[in-house]
């Protein structure tokens, strides 16, 4: 699985500074089987398969750091994309000389991911403070189709309208975090915040007459975090979190 990458390090002017990444991925992929039977009525056959892919994937992201009155902003961007088709195909032959059977399935599946977030931090009441915020946008596309083989040894696409379809999301999250040192070994940390999501079907209707689906969600979350560094060989850590997990 071949993949070409590149970061790149910017120094700006003043304390500025940046990184800019991007890599790019073919990964192909091949498998093919022949199989001889005898089924135990006697009928011999023979199966063959035949299983593709052909994934691209490629992004591009990097961020830049900068003073800001009396902190420091950082600006963050990633641009994620993937495209995957995908077939596998079966035919079984005879040996008494029938007429083969068989089917094929395949699908061309186009995903991406876009984000950007900005994250402002500082220093105040003893402690770092840091103000975040994202906006993410995420997208599948989904195309497939099914065929059976004719009797001319050619294959010929049946009707499959639900197999062609998407889904978008679009989810904003905010959250603002405390950290500050109690004592010499022990340390807090607050973060606390929610995100909003709105999750849209895309490409076909629901199935129920209602046109595409749609449906939002808001959710807080944060966490509390206590360390405490109780000899120089033992590290001592207590963690209570409402974390939000993310759909496949």
């Amino acid at each position: 699985d071949p993949k070409l990458a590149v970061r790149l390090a910017i120094d700006g002017p003043g304390s500025s500074k940046g990184n800019l990444n991007g890599s790019f991925q073919r990964i192909p992929r091949e498998f093919t089987e022949r199989s001889d039977r005898v089924d135990a009525d006697g009928t011999v056959t023979a199966r063959d398969l035949v299983d593709k892919s052909s994934e691209r994937n490629w992004e591009i992201g990097g961020d830049w750091d900068f003073a800001v009155g009396p902190g420091r902003l950082k600006l963050i961007g990633l641009n994620r994309e993937i495209h995957r088709p995908y077939s596998q195909s079966v035919v079984t032959t005879f040996a008494d000389g029938g007429a083969p059977v068989g089917d094929r399935y395949a699908e061309t599946a186009d995903s991406s991911e876009r984000i950007a977030r900005a994250e402002y931090s500082w220093a105040m009441l003893g402690g770092d403070w840091q103000l975040a915020g994202e906006a993410a946008f995420n997208a599948l596309d989904n195309v497939a189709r099914v065929a059976t083989l004719d009797a001319t040894g050619r294959f010929v696409d049946e009707p499959f309208p639900e197999g062609t379809g998407g889904v978008k999301e679009d989810r904003y999250d905010a959250s603002l975090s405390f950290s500050r040192p109690l004592s010499k070994t022990l340390t807090l940390q607050l973060i606390a915040g929610a995100e909003r999501s709105t999750l849209r079907q895309t490409g076909a209707p629901s199935g129920n007459g209602d046109g595409p689906l749609s449906r939002s969600f808001f959710r807080p979350k944060g966490s509390l975090s206590l360390a405490w560094k109780a000899s120089k060989t033992l590290d001592v850590s207590f963690k209570l979190k409402r974390s939000v997990g993310q759909l496949s």
